[in-house]
């Protein structure tokens, strides 16, 4: 989020995330902030990412799915839902293990520890090298310049690299800088 008071201070001191639950709640778009911590989630450690499993239980919003047989089961359309919620889905999926939600998270957070799933996500979101703040005005010259931003899918391969030190002059490089902030977007 971008405002006079989201200070270079406050985002040392939340997480984008963070940031984004006080928005959507201010916005009512959301009925609460999550406990969620990406970073618990990402960070390989068992106990950090259990906890991170289990906020998203409690508190969904979009960042949780669980399907059946194709279907979205949880949450619901709305991005609402809890422990007792999908204890009911279960219930009525005829599963007869009262610690089916419980066994299934374990299972997942073993799952996200030991493959390398996240880290490959982890990898694409350093792609980000540069807040929103410095990509905007560099994409709106692009397009001042009238140039289009090369597709993700087409154009060289991207690979990660050191941060940069300050921000590119020249134009191949500003197309490289925003097709990356957009990469990272996508994980």
């Amino acid at each position: 989020p971008t405002s006079e008071w989201v200070t270079k201070a406050v985002k040392k001191k939340y997480s984008r995330y963070h940031m984004h639950q006080f928005l959507k709640l201010s916005q009512g778009k959301i009925q609460s902030i999550s406990n969620y911590s990406p970073p618990d989630l990402f960070s390989k450690d068992p106990e950090r990412v259990s906890h991170a499993l289990r906020c998203l239980q409690e508190s969904p919003q979009n960042n949780f799915r669980m399907f059946i047989d194709g279907q979205l089961v949880f949450p619901d359309k709305d991005g609402h839902g809890n422990r007792l919620s999908l204890l009911k889905i279960f219930e009525d999926a005829k599963v007869q293990n009262p610690n089916i939600s419980d066994r299934i998270l374990d299972i997942l957070g073993k799952i996200l520890v030991h493959e390398p799933l996240l880290d490959n996500i982890l990898m694409l979101q350093k792609f980000d090298e540069a807040d929103i703040e410095a990509v905007w005005p560099i994409y709106q010259e692009i397009l001042r310049r009238g140039e289009n931003i090369t597709p993700l899918w087409r154009g060289d391969t991207m690979y990660p690299r050191p941060p940069i030190s300050k921000l590119p002059e020249n134009p191949s490089d500003q197309h490289e800088l925003v097709r990356r902030f957009l990469l990272a977007c996508t994980a």
